[in-house]
């Protein structure tokens, strides 16, 4: 079974308050991304909750920093998704990602998923501009897939219309079958949390288990 991951920027709160929140929902494994809270996370407060990182992120907010990959290596991240940036500094960050055993990521959106064709991808529904996800045809390469709720090309990738998470769903689990690893992330749904929970009773409905990834 593949495993099911979710960003703690859904949820509502303190870190602390949100690493609660993903647990109670149901969730084992987070998204964390590039931040001074995040950085500060210690690898026993995850513990404490039974909750382990699919994927850390870096900031696109600010210049890169090697810190942020220290901080995901000790939090025992999974993989590490490398922000758009030039790409001549791309080889030392996914040098310096490996040195602390993380797999790096590069959106599927990105310049340097073409200039890199060694890299696993990350698929982005936000980035998707109404395409048709094909799942197949990204698999040799697909690190990760994020699926977005709330508003966007997702609905369009989808089959368009209205979002209808219980329809959404089944469509991202008929493409668990050729990918390795997905997340779910419900940025810009209003009603985020309950989206969330709603979701993993689903999922768990439909015998998904939430796995440790594979990336």
């Amino acid at each position: 079974m593949k495993p099911l991951a979710v960003g703690t920027w859904n949820f509502s709160g303190t870190l602390a308050e949100r690493l609660a929140k993903c647990a109670r929902a149901g969730f084992r494994w987070i998204e964390l991304r590039d931040d001074e809270p995040t950085r500060a996370l210690a690898l026993e407060e995850l513990d404490a909750h039974g909750l382990g990182v699919a994927l850390f992120e870096e900031s696109t907010s600010h210049a890169f920093d090697p810190r942020a990959i220290g901080s995901a290596a000790a939090l025992g991240a999974r993989a590490f998704l490398h922000a758009a940036r030039d790409l001549g500094t791309l080889p030392s960050r996914i040098a310096l990602a490996s040195a602390h055993g993380l797999r790096s990521l590069v959106r599927a959106s990105d310049p340097a998923a073409q200039a890199h064709p060694e890299l696993a991808l990350l698929w982005d529904s936000w980035d998707a501009e109404g395409r048709s996800l094909d799942a197949t045809a990204l698999a040799p390469r697909l690190g990760y897939l994020r699926f977005r709720d709330g508003r966007g090309a997702e609905r369009t990738a989808l089959g368009g219309g209205e979002v209808d998470l219980r329809a959404q769903m089944r469509a991202l689990s008929e493409v668990l079958r050729v990918l390795p690893c997905w997340g779910i992330d419900f940025e810009g749904c209003p009603q985020a949390e309950r989206e969330a929970r709603k979701a993993t009773g689903f999922l768990r409905a439909r015998a998904i288990e939430l796995t440790p990834p594979s990336i």
